[in-house]
């Protein structure tokens, strides 16, 4: 367990985050303070969509380029590709 200190920076009371924790600097989050006291740190709802988004887009192309794949490569078991010597052909004549 980590123990932190609140200390006096300017007109605000902080707390330093250890390192450890591997947060990045400039990361924005909402406060949430209980009523014993206890405080919550999450994400900004624009970080959360943002990283939601950018999971979608990763998923997505992996799908795409998952089923490209699968379809080359069964393109080539059933034989349905041109060699470089057929495509000079086809175009040399």
């Amino acid at each position: 367990m980590t123990v932190v200190k609140t200390r006096q920076v300017g007109n605000s009371i902080s707390l330093t985050i250890p390192k450890e924790l591997g947060i990045e600097i400039g990361q924005e989050y909402t406060v949430y303070k209980a009523s014993d006291g206890s405080l919550l740190f999450s994400p900004s709802n624009e970080l959360l969509l943002e990283k939601a988004t950018d999971d979608l887009i990763r998923e997505k192309l992996i799908s795409e380029l998952g089923a490209k794949i699968d379809k080359n490569l069964a393109d080539i078991q059933a034989g349905n590709y041109m060699t470089l010597d057929k495509i000079e052909e086809s175009l040399l004549g």
